[in-house]
């Protein structure tokens, strides 16, 4: 068991560059994973990680070790699955990765939904609206926003479309004139993402509007919940996604501007790896997340 912990931390800091990362990933102090690290260092007598006071650079010894030991890890956590599915439990865990704006979405309530039913399946969810491999980061899952690349080795499941939704609070917009388009906001201002993609959908479509970034944003903030936050305290208009807004859109919380134009509009889709054996947890949620969330 120590020599398989010393493993996985050593797959996790090499695929996330970072002790603190992985620290966090493997829900263990960094002293642990340091240690680890060292044992497994020194039983190989090679140097896995050049490290400096601010990150880790791997070795050439790590980038050979890499691969064989990624292969052990997956090759136990498939036996374990194929143990577990002989008397039909649906238990074991499993890896998903999602872009933050669905944190508040259907989609963490399905995820709820489905804990709640099976009990034994233990999640790990990375937010990130980077698109991670699969294969290479040994995830089960993603949710992904919009257009998919090709290819061969993924099995895209669609479940519905998103649009995004311009929104502000009753109070909000008492305080402004009225808004007549996204150049003339009638002194409302909007809260926006610091790191808008340049070749995005949003930026692109704010563009088109000839947008000002300078003058027409209140607020630059760092992730979509933080969007959410300070809209719903009255410091601006918010673009969240239709989806995760409904209930507050019902209630009269928040209140949709802008309805005349044609936000950014995209479809979701559940991927997954494609494999000759998937275990009946693979098979269940999948199942269930088609179930409750496809059009």
């Amino acid at each position: 068991m120590a020599k398989f912990n010393q493993y996985q931390a050593f797959v996790t800091a090499f695929e996330l560059g970072s002790i603190t990362k992985a620290a966090s990933m493997l829900n263990l102090s960094v002293p642990a994973i340091s240690k680890q690290l060292n044992q497994l260092e020194q039983t190989l007598n090679v140097q896995l990680f050049l490290r400096s006071h601010k990150k880790i650079e791997a070795s050439a010894a790590a980038k050979q070790f890499y691969p064989e030991c990624k292969a052990i890890l997956e090759a136990v956590n498939q036996v374990e699955a194929k143990l577990i599915d002989t008397d039909n439990r649906i238990a074991g865990s499993l890896k998903i990765t999602m872009s933050q704006s669905l944190a508040r979405s259907v989609v963490m309530q399905s995820i709820h939904q489905f804990a709640a039913k099976y009990p034994d399946v233990q999640f790990t969810i990375i937010y990130t609206d980077d698109v991670l491999d699969l294969h290479d980061q040994a995830l089960d899952f993603a949710f992904r926003l919009g257009t998919l690349p090709d290819n061969s080795s993924l099995y895209a499941k669609y479940l519905f479309d998103v649009n995004l939704m311009a929104c502000a609070t009753p109070q909000y917009l008492a305080s402004c004139d009225p808004i007549q388009s996204f150049t003339q906001l009638g002194g409302a201002k909007f809260i926006l993402p610091n790191q808008l993609n340049p070749n995005g959908d949003v930026k692109q479509f704010l563009n088109q509007q000839q947008f000002d970034f300078k003058q027409s944003v209140a607020h630059f903030v760092s992730d979509c919940t933080a969007v959410y936050d300070m809209t719903k305290n009255h410091l601006g208009i918010g673009l969240m996604l239709d989806k995760n807004i409904e209930n507050e859109i019902e209630r009269g919380d928040l209140v949709s501007v802008l309805c005349e134009y044609h936000l950014p509009r995209k479809n979701l889709h559940l991927v997954s790896k494609k494999a000759n054996w998937q275990s009946n947890t693979h098979k269940a949620f999948k199942a269930f997340i088609s179930e409750r969330l496809s059009s």
